[in-house]
């Protein structure tokens, strides 16, 4: 009998223990708002591994509750109870605030960027000399060798996002002559090659694309980056033929040996012939390069020079901007930032 009151006993305090617990985590009115707030009020009763979770976190271990990390449940962090981890709020709100700086981030590059081309990551913007304080600023573009067909960017621009200045990229002549009237195209770059967007004004008045004669426009005016001084080479221009000795004479050939690439004979010896004297003064120029070499297949260059056209050469912040490169619709290509 004895036995039998204190087992009644011990139940009378549990349950009022228990009783008591309840009512000092919020009682009925906890309750309730766990119902109203609840979209499936009998299948949170069900869930043991919540239930388990919150007992676990009042500081109660009742003898029939199993211990979560046998069942590998997650606890209310998030964080799996048979991983080992210490489950500290702290490193997990960190964390969180990480991932949402990095998040905001993005989230601004993307509003910055604006609206993507289609020819994203088909043309890319490259920094030349934007920051040059001097008429020499340049970006180049560049089209990917993964490109299956060449790029028309006549009518594309660049933009400040700083200044909002915005330069178009012109029309410019494919095979340019000196002294004429050059016929004008829209400038395609083609798969791995590019176009250097200076942002003065053109030396010779237009556009155009580099051929292998380009190095003699850089002996008569001052281009950034300057052209390579790989024209044909003298020597390859008159063979010493029997023909060619009596019509220019032997000193003509000595004459031609000493000229440097891409040059024009400014001084030439007095030994030389007046047949000499004039063949070299006619061939060895921009124009005669081009008539005697615009046959050959690998006449034209891969890169376009290309002016925007600003009065002072300038057009970007000297110390630090963002230019993108717009295509004909005002879409971003790429932008960059220095």
């Amino acid at each position: 009998m004895m036995v039998i009151k204190v087992l009644k006993w011990m139940a009378v305090v549990t349950v009022v223990g228990l009783f008591l617990l309840w009512i000092a985590t919020g009682g009925i009115s906890a309750a309730i708002a766990g119902v109203k707030t609840s979209p499936n009020p009998a299948k949170d009763v069900l869930d043991l591994p919540t239930l388990f979770n919150k007992i676990g976190r009042w500081g109660m271990k009742l003898p029939w509750q199993p211990d979560p990390a046998n069942f590998g449940f997650k606890d209310l962090t998030g964080l799996d109870a048979s991983s080992g981890s210490s489950g500290n709020v702290t490193d997990d709100i960190a964390a969180a605030q990480d991932q949402l700086t990095a998040i905001e981030s993005q989230m601004n590059q993307a509003k910055a960027f604006g609206t993507p081309s289609p020819y994203r990551g088909k043309v890319s913007l490259e920094n030349g000399s934007l920051g040059d304080d001097n008429e020499a600023q340049y970006a180049r573009i560049s089209a990917s060798y993964d490109n299956t067909a060449p790029i028309d960017v006549s009518s594309w621009s660049l933009q400040s996002a700083v200044s909002g200045t915005r330069a178009y990229i012109p029309r410019g002549a494919d095979t340019f002559l000196m002294g004429s009237i050059n016929e004008q195209g829209d400038i395609y770059i083609a798969p791995g090659t590019d176009a250097l967007l200076s942002s003065g004004t053109s030396p010779v008045g237009t556009s155009f694309r580099e051929n292998m004669c380009s190095g003699y426009l850089g002996q008569m005016q001052t281009y950034t980056p300057p052209f390579s001084a790989d024209c044909p080479s003298a020597a390859s221009v008159l063979s010493p033929s029997a023909e060619n000795l009596q019509t220019y004479g032997a000193s003509c050939f000595d004459a031609i040996a000493n000229l440097p690439s891409c040059a024009f004979p400014t001084s030439l010896p007095s030994s030389i012939s007046a047949s000499c004297r004039t063949f070299l003064t006619n061939t060895f120029s921009y124009n005669g390069c081009v008539q005697r070499s615009k046959s050959r297949s690998d006449f034209r260059g891969s890169t376009w020079r290309v002016f925007l056209g600003a009065p002072s050469g300038t057009l970007w912040n000297t110390r630090h901007d963002v230019i993108k490169l717009l295509d004909h619709e005002g879409r971003t290509v790429d932008m960059l930032t220095y």
